[in-house]
């Protein structure tokens, strides 16, 4: 399975598809949701002019729209941990620090805007950069039903198929 998907991407001739194919192939997890973004133009005080990222969802427009026309990016939880780490975690950090206080004003901002989107449960997965001013992330969404304990027991299970079939996607 993980195979033949490595060959896919490794043979996609287009974009579109390809996303489409890692769509549909994390849907095959319960990933309802998957964005991705890649910047290579930051800098240690800025991931970079938006107009330069590659940002690939299916997400609903309205959500993304506001996401970035709102600056939500800067402050998200999750994204802000893939800037400082490589590989993937639970969400089940971010709810932590909510849960304790320990996210900023603007960052729980963020977090409350994202659960009203039925955005709360999922894996981030972060990519190793190819230089200093790169940065790429992924997030997993889990169905708005889905609780991060379930999603937990799916990476559990699945998590190093996920893994490797977004690190070849990147």
């Amino acid at each position: 399975m993980v195979a033949d998907y490595i060959l896919e991407v490794a043979h996609a001739t287009d974009l579109e598809s390809l996303w489409d194919r890692h769509v549909s192939k994390m849907a095959e997890f319960g990933i309802e949701r998957v964005f991705y973004g890649c910047t290579r133009f930051r800098t240690t005080k800025s991931m970079g002019d938006p107009k330069d990222f590659l940002v690939l969802t299916n997400h609903d427009r309205r959500y993304v729209d506001l996401f970035f026309s709102q600056k939500h990016y800067i402050h998200a939880p999750m994204l802000n941990w893939s800037l400082e780490n490589y590989g993937p975690t639970s969400w089940q950090r971010m709810h932590d620090l909510y849960a304790r206080g320990k996210l900023t004003d603007k960052q729980r901002m963020v977090y409350e805007f994202n659960l009203e989107n039925g955005i709360s449960a999922g894996y981030s997965i972060s990519f190793v950069p190819n230089s200093q001013r790169q940065g790429a992330a992924m997030g997993l969404v889990a169905p708005r039903h889905m609780e991060q304990t379930e999603m937990d027991e799916v990476w559990a299970e699945h998590g190093t198929e996920i893994e490797a079939m977004c690190q070849m996607l990147h």
